[in-house]
């Protein structure tokens, strides 16, 4: 849904209701954004009391629903900020933060794929979603979308949600880990910095695409097709960075993800006036920006030995990005200009917004790269260093074989987050 938020910003701007009002874009960073940093807050709590997992699952799960149908009597922009944007992304970052930890007890040695596989079915969604809601919003307004959509969950999602198990029987009590040896580790601190660069642009083409191709003079349905185009890319990412995260050096599908992507946004979105190069820019953009959390696992394996505090550290990452997908929305409303010209760069009204998000990509991509060589010198030093050829591949280092054993053990014996959450 967060992902699909484009094609109601697009519908909001639009609408004589909330008069073009700039605040429209913080809507979906919040969804987005709480739903990522809330994680490292709901996980603690469903380890404390795994026996009520699925409760809080139930939960947020309604909370989502409820959230849609107070939305959908919004007469304000503030309406839509605390119902579609907060509510929803606490109800949401409250359904999947158990469902996290429960799919996590069942994976070890292929986690990075199986996570990509769960997380490229929302992708498979995206391919027919925004095509949906651009025919429902212009056929039936955005109330009856926003109550079909409340409808569809409670019909689609809720059937589903009554199979999502644990893989052994839930312990009374769980313990997080209190180990933060991991905070005297450098790797950590410049990965913490990548992760919210990334964070703060990622989203920020899924919300404007729609607009912008407006702005082009192309239809909305054309508009749409962007979305789709991310969401079918998704798929890949996460299936593809996911795999290859079990596979080869970490650095390598984190440079990936962010350099490639930073290059694009400069190169491709900002000159762009037709649909062609849009699309492309879309497809490829997704294709290697959208896998980019199913890397946290094998990372946060790298820079802590211990798979509890590897949780942690996956924790502390999930926050940081929702922290920056949370900024995103005001900084981007902040960026986006007032008067739209065809013949600028970024058509005039978007230029700002697209240089941020090259920027802070590449601003990404540099911390991984500053890391990589900072352990080819210190390897050339003489120093044992693990990294360059450890996580994320067959030939792990032995405490990292012996993290991966340990996170074997199942949620009732845990005393610790040996199952932490894995993408």
């Amino acid at each position: 849904m967060p992902l699909s938020f484009g094609v109601f910003q697009r519908y909001y701007t639009q609408s004589p209701l909330f008069d073009g009002n700039k605040n429209i874009a913080v809507i979906g960073s919040l969804a987005s954004g709480i739903s990522n940093f809330g994680f490292g807050l709901v996980s603690p709590i469903v380890l404390r009391y795994p026996q009520h997992a699925r409760h809080i699952m139930w939960f947020g799960w309604a909370i989502c629903i409820l959230s849609l149908l107070l939305a959908s009597f919004a007469t304000k922009v503030w309406h839509l900020v605390l119902t579609q944007g907060v509510m929803y992304g606490c109800g949401w970052v409250l359904t999947y933060s158990p469902f996290l930890l429960m799919l996590n007890d069942w994976f070890v040695t292929r986690r990075g794929l199986a996570y990509g596989i769960c997380f490229s079915a929302s992708g498979i969604g995206d391919l027919v979603i925004p095509f949906l809601l651009e025919w429902l919003l212009n056929a039936y307004g955005f109330r009856s979308t926003l109550r079909c959509t409340a409808a569809a969950m409670v019909l689609l999602t809720g059937p589903a949600l009554i199979l999502i198990k644990p893989r052994s029987p839930m312990a009374s009590k769980g313990v997080p880990s209190k180990d933060v040896t991991f905070l005297n580790s450098g790797p950590f601190y410049v990965f913490a910095v990548a992760v919210l660069l990334q964070g703060s642009s990622f989203y920020i083409p899924g919300l404007f695409l729609p607009s912008f191709a407006q702005s082009a003079a192309l239809s909305a349905s054309q508009g749409a097709s962007l979305l789709a185009l991310i969401g079918l890319a998704q798929v890949f990412s996460q299936l593809g960075l996911g795999y290859l995260s079990d596979k080869v050096n970490i650095h390598i599908p984190l440079f990936l993800s962010t350099g490639i992507p930073a290059a694009l946004s400069i190169f491709v979105w900002g000159p762009a006036k037709t649909l062609s190069p849009l699309a492309v820019f879309s497809f490829f953009y997704s294709l290697l920006a959208s896998g980019y959390s199913v890397l946290w696992t094998r990372l946060s394996m790298y820079i802590a030995d211990d798979p509890a505090a590897a949780t942690t550290v996956y924790g502390v990452f999930s926050f940081e990005r929702g922290v920056g997908t949370v900024l995103a929305g005001p900084i981007s409303s902040f960026l986006l200009d007032d008067t739209t010209a065809h013949d600028v760069y970024g058509l005039g009204r978007y230029y700002t917004i697209i240089i941020f998000v090259g920027a802070t990509m590449a601003g990404s991509s540099f911390c991984v790269l500053y890391n990589a060589f900072s352990i080819c010198f210190k390897r050339r030093g003489g120093r044992n260093q693990q990294g360059l050829e450890g996580v994320g591949s067959t030939r792990l280092e032995p405490q990292f074989r012996r993290a991966s054993d340990a996170s074997v053990s199942s949620f009732a014996r845990s005393s610790s987050f040996d199952r932490g959450v894995a993408t």
